[in-house]
């Protein structure tokens, strides 16, 4: 865990000052993704995708049997083994594409994106990009275009998006967002459609859910407990609640809103997703609520820089918390923290075990 922590605060402290300098702010913003980039890209049997993608689709691909697999993930494998003859390099190319597609989806929103960062970590995003690659990069591929939902263009929308599926097919499921991002979603609806998941959702999980995700229903039937998602439901529900009080109170503009309007419908579906979870057998239905939690550490963002010193100092106790509460629950085996500069291999007796006996 030190590993984390330790790269975390550096990344936050640079991000910090570049906000504060009055030269090469963006060249030192960029420089806050190195740390965490190199703690993804080093890293060695840490993550489930990791052992999986060695022992599992690296051998298919490998073999001629991954017709199934997505077809720039198995050129990436490829590229990886028959060029550089290392899978390292692949880890390598997933880090540097979820890490840089972040940052430029959150140096397109400000200036000063340390609170960002925080989020981002804090709310598990980070780790989640360790312990499911293929689905990370997608999320990353959708952040970027995000902005052609603001710029009206649906073309280079689908474009991008269709790029995203070529790396993990779920990023199938955000051509349908270009329609709903913009639109405003009203305080009455946001408490109905709340009330009505809250009480249907165990029809929801059992007959609309799987018309959605299709074969990757199969994510959300593996392991024991789903109640773990509550770790999102404290964090969003305090966003969400801080928003509808700065409403009220008329703190909120219309640049504010219309500036803001894809985040924070990013942050309500993933609210929602929070939601329905609890109705999922597995701790894998955090998979649904990650697809939106980018746009939460851009709304959690522009939220902080209006809110008074207090609300600030609340909301870092609460990343502070729940990175606490992630970091212990150690999803995905990110703990320990194994990197090329060590020894360790897990053997495929101990993957298989651990897939089993999902530990």
């Amino acid at each position: 865990m030190f590993v984390y922590v330790v790269t975390s605060v550096i990344s936050i402290c640079v991000a910090f000052l570049a906000a504060r300098v009055k030269k090469g702010k963006l060249g030192i913003a960029w420089l806050s993704a190195i740390p965490l980039f190199l703690v993804a890209a080093l890293r060695t049997w840490t993550g489930t995708d990791y052992a999986t993608y060695y022992y599992n689709q690296s051998q298919e691909i490998l073999n001629g049997n991954s017709q199934h697999l997505e077809i720039a993930f198995r050129g990436i494998i490829l590229l990886a083994y028959n060029v550089f003859s290392s899978y390292q390099v692949a880890i390598a190319i997933f880090a540097f594409v979820t890490i840089f597609l972040s940052w430029k989806y959150f140096l397109k929103e400000s200036n000063n994106i340390s609170f960002m960062i925080f989020v981002f970590i804090s709310l598990g995003c980070f780790y989640f990009s360790l312990n499911a690659m293929r689905q990370a990069v997608a999320i990353a591929i959708f952040c970027y275009a995000t902005r052609f939902i603001k710029e009206r263009k649906f073309k280079e929308y689908v474009l991008i998006i269709f790029f995203g599926v070529t790396i993990h097919y779920s990023a199938v499921l955000y051509l349908p967002l270009y329609f709903v991002l913009n639109k405003k979603i009203s305080t009455k609806n946001l408490l109905m459609i709340s009330v009505i998941i809250f009480f249907f959702s165990s029809f929801l999980a059992k007959y609309i859910y799987p018309l959605f995700l299709g074969k990757y229903m199969a994510y959300f039937n593996w392991g024991s407990s789903s109640s773990y998602n509550f770790r999102y439901f404290i964090p969003l529900t305090f966003v969400l609640g801080l928003y509808l009080v700065y409403l009220k109170k008329n703190k909120l503009n219309s640049f504010f809103e219309t500036e803001n309007a894809i985040h924070k419908n990013l942050t309500i579906f993933a609210f929602w997703g929070c939601l329905l979870a609890p109705t999922l057998t597995g701790e894998s239905s955090s998979r649904a609520i990650a697809f939106f939690l980018p746009g939460v550490c851009v709304f959690w963002n522009s939220l902080y820089k209006i809110s008074r010193k207090e609300i600030k100092i609340l909301s870092v106790l609460l990343g502070v918390v729940i990175f606490s509460y992630i970091s212990m629950k150690n999803p995905g085996w990110i703990l320990p923290y194994h990197s090329i500069f060590d020894d360790y291999k897990m053997s495929y007796t101990e993957f298989i075990y651990k897939i089993y006996s999902n530990r």
